[in-house]
C-alpha cells in the first residue's frame, strides 16, 4: 500500500516548489487557487495556541539532526489529507527522513522506526497552510488514528503508555503536559466525561452475554482480568468501594476511635457512664461520619436517612446508619448502651439473647459483667471522694423489702419476706470541712444544754418574723395564680420570695449522687444495723485504723434516726470513734416527717364524708367526688396534698375581698393575722359580735342557721354535746367553723410552705417549719432532739451543713429540689422491683454488686437514650384535669354558708384542732422534763465516768400517752413530685406502672 502523501526530495525542495500534492480527500476549494480562503475559524480549545506544530523541544538524549527538514506546504492545500491504516512508512510532515546520518535518531523499541523530532516552531507556508484548512472532528480523529498506526502501536498501546507511570517511562515535556492536565482535570472533557461515554457507547452493551452480564459489579474476579468495559468499570467501582468500606472500618475499630467502650483492664478504650446517655447516638453519628465517611453516606441513601428531616416525627435521622455501622463492624459503645437500657428495664434474657445473636447488643452475660466492673469503678471514685479531707459528702439510708413468692412450694423453698438497707452518697459542695469538727461537737454536748430547756426557749427558737413574712406571700402568691388579671405580678412575688424570704439555699446544680452496694441486713436489729453501717462507711473509705476524725451526717426516716441515736448510745463505750458510730451525726428525714404531719391534719381536720360542716376537710372532699383515704393515720400522701392544697388556696380566695393592687401586701398581711394565726384561731372562739382588730378584718355575716345532721351521724352528735357541755374555751358567740377553718389554712398553710421550700432548694426556710410542727409522739420527740443537737450542742457552721444534707437536686434545674430520702425512696422502688423479678436477697452478689451501685445511672439512662433519638416525651403521669370546676364548686358552698364570715355562736362540732397550742401546754405538763431524763441520764457515761445505763421507760410512757399508732407501719403509697414552675407550686402523681421510668418523664418537661 502506498501513502497518501508524496514528500518531495530535499535536495530539490526549495520554498517555492516545495508543496505537498493535493490530497485525493480534498475539497473543491483546496483545488482553486484563485479563491482567497475563508478567514480562520475560532481556536480549538483542544488544539494548542500555535497549530500542531507547536511542540515542546525534544529530549536532551536525542540529538537533534540538521538533515531534517520538512518541506513547506503546497499553496494548493491547507493540511494532508489522512493517511492509510498500515502506511508504508510514516508521514513526510511527521518523520521526515534524515538525509544523511541515520544514527543520529533512535529506533522506536515496537517498530523500529526513529523516533521523531519535531521544530520547535512551524514554518510559515504550514501555518498558512493550517489556516486555509478547517477539519471537523473525524477528520482529526482519522489523522490521529494514522498517526498512532503509523508507529505500529493499537489504540491501547497508545493508552497504556500515555498515562504509564513516570518511574516506568520517560515522560517528555509534551507528554507530561498533554497527560497531566487530562488527569488534573484541566481540559474542558475530563475523566468522567469519558468514563461516561465509555459507560453509554452502544459497542459496550452486553447483548445477553452471560459470562459478562455475570462479571457486572464483580467482587470475585478482579477487574483488571475482565474485558468488557462495563463489566470493567462497574466491578472497579465496587472492588474500590470495598477496599475504602474496609480500610474505613479497620480505622473505626481502633480503641482511640470514639466507638470502641469495654470494661476489660487493660484496655485504653475503657467504658465509662459518662459514655452513654444524652449524647451517645450524636457522638457515634459523628464518629462514623468522621472515620466512615463512605460507609454512613451509602447507609444514608439505602436507608432513606437523606430524606429524613431533623424535626421529623418518624425517626431522628443517622440512627438506622448509626446502629447498621456498629452492628456490621461491631463496635461496642452503641450495643452496649442498648444492653444496659435493656438491663434497666428488666427486659426478658430471652429477648437480650435474641439481640446478642442478631448482633444488636451484647450478651447478657457481658452486660452483668460490665456493670459489675462499672460499680468497682464508681467504688473508687466514692471511696477516694470518702477519703479525701477537703471535700464533704453525706449518706441516706432506709430499709427495703419485697414479698418473694416461692414458684415450686417444696422443703427449703417458701414465700417470704426479703429484707434490707440501701444507702446513697451525696457529695456536698461549699461546706466547709472545719464545720465537721468532731471536738468540737463532743465538747457542745458536755456542756449539756438540753439539760436546762425549757418550752419558752423552743418557741424562742422559732421564727415568728420570718413564718409571718412568709405565710404573707403566700396568700399574695395565691391570688396572682388563680386571678388572671393579676398574673402579670408573679414574677414580682416571686422575687419576693426569693430576696425577703431567703434562709439557707443548697448549692446551684445537680447533687452528685451515687448508690452504694445494698446490703441484706435489717434495722431493727441491732446487731445487723452496725454491721450494714460499718458496711457503708467502709464504702466510702471509712475503715478500722483508717477514717476521717470528723462527723458524717447519716440521713434517715424515723425508725432509721431513733435507730441510729441508740446504737450510738450503745456503742458509747468504745475508745474509738469509727467503732463507736461517734462520726455519725443522724439527721431526719424531711418528707417522712412531713409526711407525718399531713396525716396529722387529715386526721383533725377530715370529720367524714359525709359531715355538715363547711370547715371539715371531708365536707369540701365530698362536694368535688375525692374519695376518703382508707387510713387517716397514715394518708396517701401525693394525692391528699393535692386535696389539702386544693382547698387550702380556694379558702384563701373566698377570703379575699377585690383589693387595689397598690394595696396587695398589705392586705395580704392582714388576712394572715385574720385567718392564718393562732391568734386568729383563739379570735373566733371569743365573743364575735364586739369590734376588735380582728372583727374589723373579717366581716359579719348572716343569722346563722346550722345544717341539720344526717341520721347517720346522730351518735357522733350525741358525743359532741357532752364535749360542748364540758368545753369553755369558746365564748357562747363564739365561731367554732370559724375557728377550725382558720385552724385548717394555718395548718395547710405550714404544709404547702414546706413544699414549696423543698422544691426551692431553701433547707433553711424548712428547717423554720419543721421546729413549729408535729404532734405526733414518735416525731415530737425526733424533733426535739433534732431542735436540741442543732441550736444547743452545733456550730453554726455545722448547722448549716446539716441542713444542706437535708434536700438534694437530682436534675440540677430551678424549683426541682427534692428532699434527699424521697431521692432514696424512688431509689429503693427501682431495687425492690428488680430484685423481685430476679428473685433474689438483697445481700446477695447480683443485687449488691451490680444492680444497687448502678441505681442512679439506671434512671438516667433511660432518660438520655430515649431522648437522644428525638423521641417526644411519653408522659407516665395521670392527666391533670382542670381544677377551675373544683375551685368554682368549692367557692360557691363556703360563699353560700359564709364560711369566713363571723357567725356568732356558730358551731357543729365542739373539738378544738389546735394541736399547737396543745403541744405547748403538753410540753410545759411536764412531758418535756421526762425527754430531757430520758436522753440525758445514759448519754456519754464514759465521758463522766458513770456506770450503768437508765431505761428510756419514761420516753417510752410518754410515747404510750398519746395512744397513736407508730406512722412507720408499712402501706403503699403513690409515687410524686413536687416543683415550683413561674412560682407556682406544682404537685405530680405517678401509677406505679410507670415508676421505673420516673424521672424519665420528670425532667423531660425542662
Amino acid at each position: 500500500m502506498q501513502s497518501r502523501f508524496k514528500l518531495s526530495s530535499p535536495a530539490s525542495s526549495s520554498p517555492q516548489s516545495s508543496r505537498l500534492l493535493v490530497s485525493p480527500l480534498a475539497t473543491p476549494y483546496e483545488t482553486n487557487r484563485n479563491k482567497r480562503p475563508p478567514k480562520r475559524p475560532l481556536q480549538d480549545e483542544n488544539q494548542p495556541p500555535l497549530g500542531p506544530f507547536n511542540t515542546p523541544p525534544p529530549p536532551k538524549r536525542l540529538k537533534k539532526s540538521s538533515s531534517y527538514t520538512l518541506p513547506s506546504p503546497s499553496p494548493l492545500t491547507a493540511w494532508p489529507s489522512p493517511t492509510p491504516l498500515f502506511p508504508t512508512q510514516p508521514a513526510a510532515f511527521l518523520f521526515p527522513t534524515p538525509s544523511s546520518s541515520a544514527s543520529s535518531t533512535l529506533p522506536s523499541p515496537l517498530t523500529g522506526y526513529p523516533t521523531p523530532h519535531f521544530p520547535t516552531q512551524p514554518s510559515p507556508a504550514a501555518s498558512n497552510a493550517y489556516r486555509r484548512r478547517n477539519l471537523n472532528s473525524s477528520e482529526k480523529l482519522e489523522i490521529v488514528l494514522d498517526t498512532i498506526s503509523s508507529v505500529g502501536w493499537t489504540f491501547t498501546h497508545f493508552l497504556h503508555y500515555l498515562f504509564q507511570n513516570p518511574k516506568e517511562i520517560h515522560w517528555s515535556a509534551q507528554h507530561l503536559q498533554v497527560a497531566g492536565r487530562f488527569l488534573r482535570g484541566e481540559n474542558v472533557y475530563t475523566v468522567g466525561h469519558i468514563l461516561e461515554l465509555w459507560e453509554k457507547h452502544p459497542d459496550g452493551r452486553l447483548m445477553g452475554d452471560l459470562e459478562k452480564v455475570g462479571q457486572m459489579y464483580s467482587l470475585a474476579v478482579p477487574y483488571i482480568e475482565i474485558k468488557a468495559v462495563r463489566p470493567v468499570l462497574s466491578s472497579f467501582a465496587v472492588q474500590k468501594c470495598l477496599e475504602k468500606l474496609v480500610s474505613e472500618a479497620k480505622t473505626a475499630v481502633k480503641p482511640d476511635s470514639g466507638l470502641q467502650a469495654t470494661a476489660k483492664q487493660g484496655y485504653s478504650a475503657k467504658l465509662e457512664w459518662q459514655a452513654v446517655g444524652l449524647s451517645t447516638i450524636e457522638s457515634v453519628q459523628q464518629t462514623l461520619q468522621k472515620h466512615m465517611p463512605v460507609a454512613f453516606h451509602l447507609l444514608q441513601v439505602m436507608t432513606g436517612d437523606l430524606k429524613t428531616s431533623k424535626t421529623s416525627d418518624t425517626r431522628h435521622p443517622g440512627i438506622l446508619v448509626c446502629i447498621s455501622n456498629t452492628s456490621f463492624i461491631y463496635t461496642r459503645l452503641l450495643p452496649l448502651s442498648l444492653g444496659l437500657l435493656a438491663f434497666a428495664y428488666s427486659a426478658p434474657v430471652d429477648l437480650m439473647a435474641y439481640c446478642s445473636r442478631i448482633g444488636v447488643m451484647p450478651a447478657y452475660t457481658t452486660i452483668s459483667t460490665s456493670l459489675e466492673r462499672l460499680a468497682k469503678d464508681q467504688a473508687v471514685t466514692i471511696a477516694e471522694h470518702g477519703c479525701d479531707p477537703s471535700k464533704v459528702g453525706f449518706l441516706v439510708f432506709d430499709n427495703v423489702q419485697n414479698y418473694l413468692r416461692a414458684q415450686d412450694q417444696r422443703i427449703g423453698s417458701t414465700n417470704k419476706m426479703t429484707i434490707g438497707l440501701a444507702a446513697t452518697y451525696c457529695e456536698l459542695n461549699n461546706v466547709n470541712p472545719k464545720a465537721l469538727d468532731l471536738t468540737d461537737k463532743q465538747s457542745r454536748i458536755l456542756d449539756n444544754h438540753r439539760a436546762k430547756l425549757t418550752t419558752d426557749q423552743l418557741l424562742l427558737f422559732i421564727d415568728m418574723k420570718h413564718l409571718n413574712k412568709v405565710f404573707t406571700l403566700h396568700w399574695l402568691c395565691t391570688l396572682v395564680n388563680y386571678i388572671p388579671q393579676l398574673s402579670r405580678y408573679k414574677s414580682q412575688v416571686t422575687m419576693l420570695f426569693t430576696t425577703h424570704t431567703k434562709k439557707l439555699c443548697i448549692p446551684e446544680g445537680a447533687t452528685p449522687v451515687h448508690p452504694l452496694s445494698s446490703s441484706g441486713k435489717s434495722e431493727t436489729v441491732t446487731t445487723e444495723l452496725k454491721e450494714a453501717m460499718h458496711d457503708f462507711l467502709s464504702q466510702i473509705g471509712q475503715k478500722a485504723g483508717d477514717h476521717q476524725n470528723r462527723l458524717l451526717m447519716v440521713g434517715g426516716d424515723g425508725l432509721s434516726f431513733q435507730r441510729l441515736l441508740e446504737i450510738k448510745r450503745y456503742l458509747q463505750f468504745h475508745t474509738e470513734n469509727l467503732e463507736s458510730l461517734a462520726i455519725i451525726e443522724p439527721v431526719l428525714a424531711v418528707w417522712h416527717t412531713e409526711w407525718t404531719d399531713v396525716s396529722r391534719i387529715f386526721e383533725a381536720h377530715w370529720d367524714s364524708r359525709i359531715s355538715s360542716d363547711p370547715s371539715s376537710l371531708g365536707h369540701s372532699a365530698s362536694l368535688i367526688g375525692r374519695p376518703c383515704p382508707p387510713n387517716l393515720k397514715k394518708v396517701d400522701y401525693y394525692p391528699s396534698i393535692d386535696l389539702m392544697y386544693l382547698v387550702l388556696e380556694t379558702r384563701m380566695i373566698d377570703c379575699w375581698h377585690l383589693p387595689k393592687l397598690e394595696e396587695l401586701e398589705n392586705i395580704a398581711c392582714t388576712l394572715h393575722g385574720a385567718y392564718s394565726t393562732t391568734c386568729g384561731i383563739y379570735n373566733a372562739l371569743q365573743d364575735t359580735t364586739l369590734d376588735t382588730p380582728w372583727s374589723l378584718s373579717v366581716p359579719l355575716g348572716t343569722e346563722c342557721v346550722v345544717n341539720q345532721p344526717n341520721q347517720t351521724s346522730l351518735l357522733v352528735e350525741e358525743v359532741t354535746s357532752s364535749e360542748q357541755a364540758a368545753s369553755n374555751d369558746r365564748h357562747s358567740k363564739g365561731d367554732r367553723v370559724l375557728s377550725n377553718s382558720i385552724t385548717f389554712i394555718q395548718d395547710a398553710l405550714f404544709s404547702h410552705e414546706i413544699s414549696y421550700a423543698v422544691a426551692e432548694g431553701d433547707a433553711g426556710r424548712v428547717y423554720e417549719i419543721m421546729k413549729a410542727r408535729s404532734t405526733h409522739s414518735k416525731y415530737c420527740t425526733y424533733l426535739l432532739e433534732v431542735i436540741t443537737r442543732l441550736e444547743l450542742e452545733s456550730s453554726q457552721e455545722l448547722v448549716d451543713a446539716i441542713l444542706q444534707t437535708t434536700l438534694v437536686n437530682m436534675t440540677g434545674l430551678p424549683g426541682a429540689c427534692t428532699a434527699a430520702d424521697v431521692m432514696q425512696e424512688y431509689f429503693n422502688r427501682l431495687l425492690e422491683a428488680i430484685v423481685e423479678k430476679k428473685g433474689i436477697n438483697y445481700g446477695d452478689h447480683l443485687a449488691r454488686n451490680v444492680i444497687s451501685p448502678n441505681l442512679a445511672h439506671f434512671a438516667c439512662i433511660k432518660l438520655n437514650l430515649r431522648s437522644g433519638t428525638g423521641l417526644a416525651p411519653r408522659s407516665g403521669k395521670h392527666t391533670v384535669p382542670n381544677e377551675n370546676p373544683e375551685t368554682r364548686i368549692l367557692l360557691e358552698a363556703y360563699r353560700k354558708y359564709e364560711l369566713h364570715k363571723r357567725w356568732p355562736g356558730c358551731v357543729y362540732k365542739e373539738t378544738n384542732h389546735d394541736q399547737f397550742s396543745l403541744g405547748i401546754v403538753k410540753l410545759q405538763s411536764g412531758w418535756l422534763q421526762k425527754w430531757i431524763s430520758s436522753t440525758t441520764g445514759d448519754s456519754n457515761l464514759l465521758s463522766r465516768s458513770v456506770s450503768g445505763a437508765v431505761s428510756n421507760s419514761a420516753a417510752d410512757d410518754a410515747d404510750d400517752d398519746d395512744g397513736v399508732e407508730d406512722a412507720e407501719e408499712e402501706c403503699t403509697q403513690t409515687f410524686g413530685l413536687s416543683e415550683v414552675i413561674n412560682g407556682e407550686l406544682i404537685i405530680e402523681t405517678f401509677p406505679s406502672e410507670t415508676l421505673l421510668g420516673l424521672y424519665d418523664e420528670y425532667t423531660d418537661e425542662y
